[in-house]
């Protein structure tokens, strides 16, 4: 019993639903028409005007084009998500093998204001470079493609699914090459053949009315307004623009008058790019040479372009510009227009210095490795410099350094900033793989005598057949961790020589006891790595740690032998006649001693072998090397003894004083006068 109490009140509860359920379906649908029928309305209004779909002779440079017409009054929306053109009475076929009509859409959402035309274009640069940028012509781009024979034009607002202008022409139409359009004569939903007519003119009159191609009345030919305004383009050019002027100030537009002849600029007006318009006089103004006019004008800051019209419409003059310099304004100079900061609204333009420059890079050009540029021979006014290395980095100094991770080419930049117009110079920058050439440590020196800090050096050898510069090298030393230490300045090797390279333009530090040693070519890379280890072994003063045929080890250096043959070495002299002992006279202050032995210094090293050889002959010799301030001096010596490649020296002999020398010679010839007196006697 309560099964079936369940099933009637389900039976219930489906009756009473039904009829609410056939009265939404109902009104909904009542609705979508009602939707529908709504958006067609707001299209029905649009209607095709003019047909440009065989451009004269080729198509090369020029565009197929529609143009449209909002008769309403209120402006239509083409939206780009579902606005669409068909042109072609085919379907093609897809991947998947469904057909469906070829479906053009727009690249933006246009606006068509009321009695507006908007005018649909293959390629807009094409249209703009025939007839020109025109503020009450609005063209934009679509991907149509009209047919030269015959072709069907369909528009759409849902995407080609159905359409609300539908055109059919063919070339019976006019309009077959010949460069002209095909226009509607009236303004009307109507596209049969007698709606249609060929332009009166090539190129048809996009933007405008239908042309007009009946003949004149011979008296309007012969007798034409005496008053017409006569045709100033060309003779009346905007001259200067301030787009964007000082706070509290407002913009002007000069204007430069070349015929020759006072005109009257009484109803003349101007527009920007958003139909702005400022009427430059109202009553009679006539202009010889110059005239400007302050005003609010609107003008974009961000670029903007400026038309001259003349009291009947007729544009006279246009002049673009893009992103305007604050205070300063645009003008032309004769031959091109340039931004300046020199205002002269009604007088001849003025301009600052041209703010020129050098670009100065280095000739090679590694990739991680420094390269070096520098903004050279710039003009003084120029104030702010930016460097565009074309990898994504910039810079914004005069001189500067940047880094290019991988090799290649890149377009680069440097722009200098001043007073008037901007210099940008661009250049390329071609980045190589850095060469490593063959530059291998011979040897080091971590305990020289005397300073280490000061005299520690590592020996270099240039293994190629050219000399190299070793500067932005580096030597990075340590032990458990290695710093880096580039090489500050020039440092070159001859091809095949060696050299000693110090801390004074390398910092590295060379522990006695343990050391890691890396050469680092300029991009990072590890030339050579080497290490030693003394361990428990002392090291000796002087001893380098040098590459030889068997390998890398320690060997004793000159000074070190000769302390340990020195014994043998004094036999030996006290055996010698003394005939072999040679005396060098050397003035007191180019004396220098360390440990009892003479040590030359400068030019004496390269000269040391054949003086040597001429002291052994018995020849005196006056030493000409300079010594070094703050050395240790044998005081009081003038005479070196040399007993082979040993120094002797003697203590010096004091000089009477030629006063002194003279009363003595004076006072002896006396002494000895008065004894050959006293002997006669």
């Amino acid at each position: 019993m309560k099964n079936k109490n369940k099933t009637w009140f389900f039976v219930f509860r489906l009756i009473f639903a039904l009829p609410i359920l056939i009265l939404a379906v109902f009104c909904f649908g009542k609705l979508s028409l009602a939707k529908e029928s709504s958006i067609e309305e707001h299209y029905k209004d649009i209607i095709i005007t003019e047909i440009m779909y065989d451009p004269k002779e080729s198509d090369t440079g020029q565009t197929d084009w529609i143009e449209l017409y909002n008769k309403s009054n209120e402006s239509v929306f083409l939206s780009e998500y579902s606005f669409g053109i068909n042109d072609d009475y085919n379907l093609e076929i897809n991947d998947t093998g469904e057909y469906y009509l070829h479906c053009h859409q727009l690249d933006q959402t246009v606006t068509i204001p009321p009695q507006k035309y908007a005018i649909l274009v293959n390629n807009d640069t094409f249209f703009h470079n025939k007839y020109g940028f025109h503020p009450e012509i609005s063209a934009y781009d679509t991907t149509l493609g009209l047919a030269s024979k015959e072709d069907f034009i369909r528009l759409s607002y849902n995407k080609c699914k159905t359409f609300f202008a539908e055109v059919k022409y063919e070339k019976s139409f006019g309009g077959s090459n010949n460069g002209k359009t095909i226009e509607k004569k009236e303004l009307n939903n109507t596209y049969t053949e007698s709606a249609w007519q060929e332009s009166c003119i090539e190129g048809g009159t996009p933007g405008k009315e239908t042309s007009d191609c009946e003949d004149d009345d011979e008296e309007d030919d012969e007798n034409k307004d005496e008053d017409e305004e006569p045709d100033y383009t060309g003779k009346v050019k905007i001259n200067e623009i301030l787009p964007s002027p000082q706070t509290g100030e407002k913009e002007f537009i000069e204007f430069l008058n070349l015929s020759g002849e006072k005109i009257d600029i009484s109803g003349w007006y101007i527009l920007d790019e958003k139909n702005n318009k400022k009427i430059l006089a109202e009553e009679k103004t006539e202009i010889e040479k110059y005239f400007h006019k302050y005003d609010s004008f609107s003008l974009n800051s961000d670029g903007d372009t400026i038309f001259l019209y003349d009291k009947n419409g007729e544009i006279i003059d246009q002049q673009n510009y893009d992103k305007a310099k604050s205070k300063y304004s645009y003008a032309f100079d004769g031959s091109v227009w340039r931004w300046t900061s020199k205002l002269t609204p009604g007088e001849e333009n003025q301009f600052d210095p041209i703010l020129s420059g050098h670009i100065k890079k280095d000739k090679n050009i590694y990739a991680n490795v420094y390269a070096n540029f520098e903004a050279d021979d710039v003009h003084e006014s120029a104030k702010k410099f930016t460097w565009n290395f074309g990898d994504g980095h910039k810079s914004y100094l005069k001189i500067t350094r940047h880094k290019y991770e991988k090799t290649g080419k890149y377009q680069a930049s440097l722009k200098i900033i001043g007073d008037g117009e901007d210099a940008v110079y661009d250049f390329e920058v071609e980045v190589k793989k850095y060469p490593q050439p063959k530059v291998r440590i011979k040897s080091v020196s971590p305990n020289p005598k005397g300073n280490d800090t000061e005299s520690e050096y590592i020996t270099l050898e240039n293994k190629t057949k050219k000399k190299i510069n070793l500067k932005n090298w580096s030597i990075a030393t340590g032990w458990e961790s290695l710093v880096n230490h580039p090489i500050r300045e020039d440092f070159e090797i001859k091809a095949g020589k060696t050299k000693k390279l110090t801390r004074d333009i390398c910092a590295f530090t060379l522990a006695n006891v343990k050391t890691k040693i890396e050469l680092r070519s300029p991009d990072g890379k590890i030339v050579q790595s080497l290490k030693y280890d003394k361990k428990k072994e002392k090291l000796e003063e002087g001893e380098l740690y040098e590459k030889t045929e068997d390998g890398w080890g320690w060997i004793k250096t000159q000074s070190d032998t000769e302390k340990e043959t020195s014994n043998d070495t004094k036999d030996k002299q006290s055996n010698t006649n003394n005939s072999a002992e040679t005396e060098i006279n050397i003035a007191p202050e180019e004396l220098q001693a360390a440990i009892g032995k003479y040590t030359p210094f400068g030019d004496w090293e390269g000269k040391i072998k054949s003086r040597n050889n001429l002291v052994g002959y018995g020849t005196t010799i006056k030493l000409a090397g300079v010594v070094s301030a703050g050395q240790p001096r044998v005081l009081g010596a003038s005479v070196v003894k040399q007993y082979e490649n040993h120094y002797a020296f003697t203590a010096h002999v004091s000089q009477k004083h030629w006063a002194t020398a003279l009363f003595d010679s004076f006072w002896t010839k006396i002494n000895s006068g008065m004894n050959r007196i006293m002997n006669k006697l």
